[in-house]
């Protein structure tokens, strides 16, 4: 099965990669670890991963997302460095963040909530934690419903781990502080 992943996300077609990934959503760490070495799980599936779920086709980037998604419940017999992985899907969920694609939105939204539920430490980075927060809301108050409860999902994650002195007194802060300059320059 290897073989044949690699030939196919070597491809580029999107309707055979979202098919793959698809196919790939139903691993679980351990059939993960059965079926896939190191040297593909790091070669070729995560730089897929990583570039297409920041291009269109909205499909292939939502599909792309939604594996991520799956793969932060794997632990470090998958990955060299896990949290240099969770690091990389943070940086996924942000800059999706403002995708207007509904499905986009539901995948990423769904990524960051279990990111939330896995990464039980604290965010370390105060600008991660931040923009995290700003994104949680921002989903939680939608009206779509599976977005807006992916949101709050992940809310409850983000504030059950948070800090609550380093956030009432630096995040929040920083957020009312743009939120100030922002309404200045309108």
């Amino acid at each position: 099965m290897s073989r044949v992943v690699r030939e196919w996300l070597n491809d580029k077609q999107c309707e055979v990669c979202i098919a793959i990934l698809s196919i790939l959503n139903n691993l679980d760490a351990s059939q993960w670890r059965q079926t896939f070495d190191a040297e593909l799980t790091h070669s070729v599936i995560l730089p897929f991963l990583y570039t297409s779920a920041r291009q269109l086709p909205p499909l292939l980037k939502a599909a792309s997302i939604k594996q991520l998604g799956y793969m932060v419940y794997y632990d470090g017999e998958v990955f060299k460095d896990v949290k240099a992985f969770r690091q990389r899907v943070y940086q996924i969920i942000l800059e999706a963040a403002n995708d207007t694609n509904l499905n986009v939105q539901i995948r990423n939204s769904w990524t960051l909530a279990n990111i939330s539920f896995i990464d039980r430490d604290q965010i370390e980075d105060e600008y991660l934690a931040q923009e995290t927060l700003i994104i949680s809301i921002m989903y939680a108050t939608s009206n779509k419903e599976k977005v807006a409860s992916n949101g709050l999902r992940d809310l409850g994650y983000y504030l059950k781990r948070a800090n609550f002195k380093v956030l009432k007194e630096k995040i929040l802060v920083k957020i009312n502080k743009s939120q100030q300059q922002l309404h200045r320059l309108q």
